[in-house]
């Protein structure tokens, strides 16, 4: 299994949005109680027109996407998703992975952002390694710590 990314384009929105909205529509609904697709469709546009997509591969095909923002305090990961085909397999583990080995620094850490109705990832994040550092009234709040090696 090669784990590639690769800078998304155009092309690849069509199949960013499927994923997004096949892999978020179950937590969406434990959370907020129902899914809006035109409300979906305008997150995930806005989502895509702000920050840079990757498209994440698994030998040569196209299996989720993510969206990395290089601030100065930090390096923010703002949307991950896998097709549901790939989910389990641990390829978000080792995309993960690739990201904390790649930007984490002591003075600039890898952080993240989750729906508290995801207990799929956060249970991913935790075992990974990632800490926990706070919360919102929606979202529970990650942090690669500097004490950790790095997975």
């Amino acid at each position: 299994m090669t784990l590639k990314l690769r800078r998304a384009t155009v092309e690849d929105f069509p199949f960013a949005k499927a994923v997004h909205h096949s892999s978020y529509r179950e937590w969406v609904v434990d959370q907020f109680g129902a899914w809006d697709e035109g409300l979906q469709d305008r997150y995930f546009q806005e989502s895509w027109d702000r920050w840079p997509y990757d498209i994440i591969e698994i030998d040569g095909r196209p299996v989720g996407f993510s969206a990395v923002e290089h601030a100065h305090d930090a390096t923010h990961l703002r949307e991950f998703a896998l097709h549901g085909e790939f989910q389990g397999r641990g390829i978000g583990a080792a995309y993960l992975g690739s990201l904390v080995n790649e930007f984490h620094r002591p003075q600039k850490p890898v952080r993240l952002r989750v729906f508290k109705a995801n207990q799929r990832a956060i249970a991913l994040y935790r075992r990974i390694g990632f800490a926990e550092t706070g919360t919102t009234d929606l979202q529970v709040l990650f942090e690669w710590p500097n004490h950790v090696g790095l997975p």
